[in-house]
């Protein structure tokens, strides 16, 4: 709402006028769009995905299954673009092969394998391309989202695609069609059940560019010893967090400072420190 305004200039001909505006946002709205933008859970206190579906090619004998392959060395075509669409999404999306480490191939079912990976939520099914006596070929997914926390299933997708498009375009389309709600699902299984080391607060000042306090945000999320962001409160233009670190608060603000972000004013009182972007 706009509850104060004052005629700053005023160009030839009165066609222009130049406003200094008082505006009061509606806090609601700014919590909604904070949450949408997942700026409260950076990827690193999300729950971690892991892939798991079956891929049968056209001409594939019989279908492929990383977990069950002790020689495979990367995801199917399929499972890696979601996997990558995750990632940008913001998401803890496990990416490539490579980055399990100590996992045995017991010929156990997926979700028991999951677990042993400490993923959080587990992508489980198959994917099938098969040839079209009319020509192109027909894509058959069918994979289910399963909290492995408590063995749930949260989403199911059954879809079939038709056409002649190269297959990571067929994948594009699939995934696009599973995306938006898979996001949805993620974000409602977020819980805080980290550990916390030492429990501090750390409050935002004086926010008008929200791409500002984002990459403030991303960046904290990405420092060693800082192991989990929650907002706490948001008030105005001012939004505070409670921080999980294993360093100090003062080394964590200066780090985070000497970034060069945007130009800070920080003072510490206690355990909240208190960060005001001075916008020029």
């Amino acid at each position: 709402h706009i509850h104060q305004y004052q005629i700053s200039d005023r160009t030839p001909g009165d066609t222009v006028l130049k406003l200094t505006i008082d505006l009061k946002i509606k806090e609601d709205l700014l919590k909604d769009w904070v949450y949408s933008q997942n700026l409260q859970f950076p990827r690193c206190v999300r729950p971690k995905v892991v892939t798991m579906i079956a891929s049968k090619g056209i001409k594939d004998g019989k279908p492929v299954e990383w977990w069950t392959s002790p020689g495979a060395k990367n995801f199917s075509e399929f499972e890696t673009q979601l996997a990558e669409n995750l990632f940008l999404w913001g998401e803890n999306a496990i990416k490539t092969r490579g980055e399990i480490t100590g996992f045995s191939y017991a010929g156990e079912d997926p979700v028991s394998l999951a677990k042993k990976i400490n993923a959080d939520l587990v992508l489980a099914g198959s994917i099938r391309y098969t040839a079209e006596t009319a020509g192109g070929y027909a894509c058959s997914l069918n994979v289910r989202l399963i909290d492995l926390h408590d063995g749930a299933v949260l989403q199911s997708w059954n879809i079939i695609q038709k056409g002649d498009v190269t297959s990571k375009e067929m994948n594009s389309l699939m995934i696009d069609r599973m995306l938006p709600v898979l996001r949805e699902k993620i974000d409602k299984t977020i819980t805080v059940t980290y550990t916390e080391d030492t429990k501090s607060y750390l409050c935002i000042e004086e926010i008008a560019d929200f791409s500002i306090y984002q990459s403030l945000i991303n960046s904290l999320s990405q420092m060693e010893g800082v192991s989990q962001i929650t907002p706490s409160q948001i008030q105005g233009h001012t939004i505070c967090h409670t921080l999980s670190t294993k360093g100090n608060l003062i080394d964590i603000v200066k780090k985070l400072k000497s970034q060069q972000i945007a130009d800070l004013d920080i003072r510490i009182e206690d355990d909240t420190a208190y960060i005001k972007i001075l916008n020029r």
